[in-house]
């Protein structure tokens, strides 16, 4: 669980919360809790995009729901809002490999590369 917001000075209660609620409700062992600062926001988000990756963790063949959710208020704007951006970045995106692939092979000058 990733926590927003939450003070440094309260990481003790966070623990207690998780190891006593969060435990109550999963498979989980209170040992095993661990609360900290992010130190390092690319390295959390590459461990998260892995974990998330590995067999033991997706979704069951043929499953078509999300497997993220956020809690209301965890974005920058409303969550309606949000996919919206999300979904302009991606067709921007494409937009933009679409004319780089059409340059590239398109005999746009750079000989190929």
């Amino acid at each position: 669980m990733l926590l927003k917001g939450i003070p440094a000075a309260a990481l003790d209660e966070v623990r207690e919360v998780a190891r006593r609620v969060w435990c109550a409700h999963v498979d989980a062992l209170p040992e095993y809790q661990h609360a900290a600062p992010v130190n390092e926001a690319g390295g959390l988000m590459r461990y998260l995009a892995l974990h998330f990756l590995k067999e033991s963790q997706a979704p069951p063949k043929g499953w078509r729901g999300h497997r993220l959710t956020l809690t209301r208020g965890y974005l920058w704007r409303p969550t309606v809002e949000a996919r919206q951006e999300a979904r302009a970045a991606l067709r921007l995106k494409r937009e933009l490999w679409r004319g780089v692939r059409a340059r590239v092979g398109g005999g746009g000058g750079s000989g190929g590369r």
